[in-house]
């Protein structure tokens, strides 16, 4: 499946990952709508990634529900058809015990790691829904399955984001859409050095993910070698 003349929705298009994919699919020749929550950032991206003719920036909560019907709403009114969404949202959150947090605090990190996964799914996955080759891609780390001092509300929140993935990809295993996970075990940072995988790199694993016929797959991310190795097939 090739991804030339395809558009792209990337959530979080600001972080390293997102950043990265959104670079490797126009790479590929797809169009890249870049989703940032910071409206500012959002009217820089189309410069930053390189491709201001081939990238549209939007800006849009997603950790509200009207947000995210909002950015749905403005993709259609601007007649922007998409035909992936690569979904990479949820800052890192390292501030202590659980018992120690305000209930303000744990709203927080729910609306920045959880609630934006669940409303975007609410808003872009119907639009997808019946389209052949359209794919959906909800990214998660490994901070979510480790038992990391101080980030016990960030691993409450992936909890639920590893149970929403489980439940669309089960809801989602007959029609067109293919809904996948790619679980992230490495570091991923723009400017390469040791220790860490670029972002430009990792970007092609989402790349990877949207051409092929991969469905209902957790995919992990250890390395660019180990995920090339371990694609089914």
């Amino acid at each position: 499946m090739t991804l030339a003349n395809s558009t792209v929705v990337v959530l979080g298009a600001t972080g390293n990952v997102g950043w990265g994919a959104a670079r490797a699919f126009l790479k590929h020749g797809a169009r890249v709508v870049a989703v940032s929550r910071n409206a500012d950032q959002a009217r820089e991206l189309p410069a930053q990634l390189g491709a201001p003719d081939r990238v549209i920036g939007l800006a849009a909560d997603m950790s509200t529900p009207e947000g995210a019907r909002a950015l749905a709403e403005t993709l259609a009114a601007r007649d922007i058809a998409f035909d992936h969404v690569f979904a990479s949202m949820g800052p890192w959150w390292q501030k202590g015990p659980i018992v120690e947090q305000t209930g303000e605090e744990f709203r927080k990190v729910m609306r920045d790691n959880l609630d934006c996964h669940v409303f975007a799914a609410q808003a872009l996955l119907p639009v997808l829904r019946r389209r052949p080759g359209a794919s959906y891609t909800l990214v998660t780390g490994q901070g979510g399955h480790a038992d990391i001092p101080g980030t016990g509300l960030l691993v409450v929140a992936l909890g639920g984001v590893f149970a929403l993935s489980r439940m669309l990809r089960a809801e989602h295993a007959k029609d067109p859409v293919r809904v996948n996970e790619l679980l992230i075990r490495a570091r991923i940072e723009r400017a390469p050095r040791p220790g860490v995988t670029p972002s430009e790199r990792f970007g092609e694993s989402a790349t990877t993910i949207a051409a092929s016929t991969l469905r209902g797959q957790i995919l992990r991310y250890d390395s660019p070698e180990q995920f090339e190795s371990s694609l089914p097939g």
